[in-house]
C-alpha cells in the first residue's frame, strides 16, 4: 500500500488539508478554479480550511 501517503502526490501523509489545500496537484485545480471564474482575491497559500469553510458558508 501507499502508508497512508497522498493518493495524488505520493509524497506527503494524506490528510484533508493536504488533500484540499497544500497537495501540488490541489494547488493546481484551485489555481484553474480561480483563473476559470476569476476569483482573483483568492490566494490558497495561506488558507486555513477549516477558516475559509466556515467564511463561505456565513456569506
Amino acid at each position: 500500500g501507499n502508508c497512508g501517503l497522498c493518493p495524488l502526490c505520493k509524497r506527503e501523509q494524506e490528510s484533508g488539508i493536504h488533500l484540499f489545500v497544500k497537495c501540488r496537484f490541489s494547488i493546481r485545480l484551485w489555481r484553474s478554479v480561480i483563473d476559470k471564474f476569476g476569483l482573483v482575491h483568492m490566494d490558497t497559500s495561506n488558507w486555513h480550511l477549516e477558516d475559509s469553510l466556515m467564511q463561505w458558508w456565513d456569506r
